[in-house]
């Protein structure tokens, strides 16, 4: 067989998958394209995920009669006349570019009228069928876009759509980084008839961003603002005590434009990384604008990505003004490389490492113990505290059926000192307790705590705007909860599982949690919760502990652990060093 040319619509058919993967990408552009066209009020209606109906609606200058069949050809765009504006491209990307590949998989029309025209017009196009002429139209100005049976040609691509909830999420997703980016323009989603989301313009990026998110969030995030030769940054960042299950809530936008970038999410995760538990996620939103000529935005098809001239000053300065924000709190104690370069910039230029000056004060506990006597231990140890050992008699030996430890003593009122027949072990007493009532409370599970209990006065709670809630209540309910929604942004509790009361669990904090979490099940929303209350109630760092106590914390996690070497947080709780390594401390 010779080699063929194709044919121009199958090319285009072909380069459409780079522009349009699903319908969240037509969203994504037609919005782009809406807000470059000066829009002020943008509407978003979908119906089936996006899959069969996409309209963006918006009151910008409009595509002029001349224009609009252009409009849907390929490489014909209003926003590049030399090469040279390939290398600083403000605005979002290639109007014609777009639509000329959303035409060429969907049954399409738009309907203008521009600020120029007397009257609109309409365009409409399916397969190789054009169609223009004139309408009657509401609006003064503006553009209105429908897309209609996505990759209706193109079935191969067709089948690899996920459900109407999934691709639904990657629209509400994309939509709310256009609200939050433009605070001062108001927008509307209109889902399967109904208005699901209504943002009204307001005046500054954190009022938007509590309209998104929770009002009540206002006392847990600080606003990030820093400047930098060609470089600044703007945005918020919770404090360790919010936080979240998934990254969804870390969003970064180069230049107006939202992105995935490694660099950045990197210097955020790197500053939280000993702040919060393993597994937990910040809020942070960050707004970096960057002189042009220093990235480069056409690295990625879709332009999700971008490329820095000098990444590592990017790191640095997303690492100091996080640092410099936080640093009275004493959040990080990240290293700072360009302090001096950086300092008369700060909002806040106190900075606090985070060394305690009482690190290096040492010494063993006091022993209490009679090490020739026997030692029976209770069956059920109350481990939250320090247990009252009263009548009992004390002895340093523990024995886990493989070998014999005997307790040397406390270091530090925090660690306790174990020597084996060849190695000496180090315990983190407020790690091994926190994971003993970690384990305790996962066996209170039982099916007869898990069942419905009214609660007698419901609970209101507002929830953000950036989920889809229905989906979420809908799988709490299936948990055993009783909730239904009340408004647009609130839900009611009617009843949870018996557990939730048992353990006084605060339910607003929870819901917040779990409306966060990609997968919802009871394991992944008590593994939390316990792993909290765990933490808060058990034995801690610098609590001095009598020998029996420490042989009594011991015997407990070996009865209560199948494997006791970490925390449930992933932190080790047990280290150790063999009589061989001692010895070449030595020289011996």
């Amino acid at each position: 067989m010779g080699i063929k040319k194709l044919a121009p619509y199958i090319i285009n058919k072909l380069k459409a998958g780079e522009v349009v993967e699903r319908p969240s990408s037509v969203v994504k552009e037609l919005i782009e394209n809406s807000l470059d066209a000066g829009a002020n009020d943008i509407i978003l209606e979908i119906s089936n995920g996006g899959k069969s109906f996409i309209k963006v609606e918006d009151n910008g200058f409009g595509i002029s009669q001349e224009d609009l069949e252009l409009s849907i050809q390929s490489y014909a765009t209003s926003k590049i006349k030399s090469d040279e504006d390939l290398l600083d491209i403000s605005s979002f990307g290639f109007r014609g570019e777009a639509l000329s590949t959303i035409s060429e998989v969907s049954k399409f029309t738009i309907q203008t009228k521009s600020t120029n025209d007397t009257v609109a017009n309409q365009l409409i196009k399916i397969d190789k069928n054009i169609s223009i002429k004139q309408i009657a139209f509401d609006k003064e100005h503006g553009t209105k876009v429908l897309v209609q049976d996505l990759f209706f040609n193109v079935p191969a691509r067709q089948k690899f759509l996920k459900t109407e909830t999934t691709e639904y999420n990657y629209i509400l997703d994309i939509f709310l980084n256009f609200v939050i980016q433009n605070y001062d323009k108001k927008f509307r989603l209109i889902k399967n008839g109904k208005i699901i989301k209504n943002f009204n313009k307001v005046n500054d990026c954190l009022t938007r961003l509590l309209q998104v998110y929770k009002e009540s969030w206002k006392n847990n995030i600080k606003i990030l603002e820093n400047e930098f030769n060609k470089i600044s940054i703007f945005g918020v960042a919770s404090d360790s005590t919010l936080t979240f299950s998934s990254p969804s809530n870390i969003k970064i936008f180069v230049n107006n434009r939202p992105v995935q970038d490694k660099i950045i999410k990197k210097a955020i995760l790197d500053f939280y990384k000993r702040q919060i538990s393993p597994g937990q996620f910040p809020l942070a939103i960050i707004f970096l604008q960057i002189d042009g000529s220093l990235v480069d935005v056409n690295v990625h098809p879709r332009k999700q990505e971008v490329k820095f001239q000098d990444p590592n000053s990017i790191f640095n300065l997303i690492t100091q003004t996080l640092s410099s924000c936080f640093s009275s709190e004493k959040v990080s104690s990240a290293s700072l490389n360009y302090q001096k370069d950086y300092q008369n910039n700060f909002v806040n230029k106190s900075y606090n490492s985070g060394f305690n000056n009482n690190f290096y004060k040492s010494g063993f506990a006091e022993p209490k113990s009679n090490y020739g006597s026997s030692f029976n231990f209770p069956e059920q140890t109350n481990i939250y505290s320090k247990s009252n050992f009263d009548g009992v008699q004390n002895n340093s030996i523990i024995n886990n059926n493989f070998q014999e430890f005997q307790v040397i003593g406390q270091i530090w009122n925090s660690f306790i000192i174990l020597q084996g027949e060849n190695e000496l072990y180090f315990v983190d007493q407020h790690a091994l307790a926190e994971r003993i009532a970690f384990e305790k409370m996962k066996k209170d599970m039982t099916e007869n705590n898990l069942e419905p209990e009214i609660i007698l006065n419901p609970i209101s709670i507002q929830v953000p705007k950036n989920i889809n809630t229905d989906q979420k209540i809908e799988q709490l309910n299936n948990l055993g909860f009783d909730i239904s929604m009340i408004g647009e942004d609130s839900i009611a509790i009617y009843s949870v599982p018996k557990i939730f009361i048992k353990y006084n669990i605060d339910l607003e904090k929870v819901i917040d949690k779990i409306i966060y979490s990609e997968n919802i099940s009871l394991d992944s929303i008590f593994d939390e919760i316990f792993a909290t209350k765990a933490c808060k109630t058990s034995i801690k760092a610098g609590d001095k502990l009598s020998i029996p106590e420490m042989v009594n914390l011991i015997n407990d996690g070996y009865k209560n652990i199948d494997k006791m070497f970490v925390c449930q947080h992933g932190r080790p709780s047990i280290v150790n060093i063999s009589k061989e390594n001692i010895e070449k401390l030595f020289d011996r």
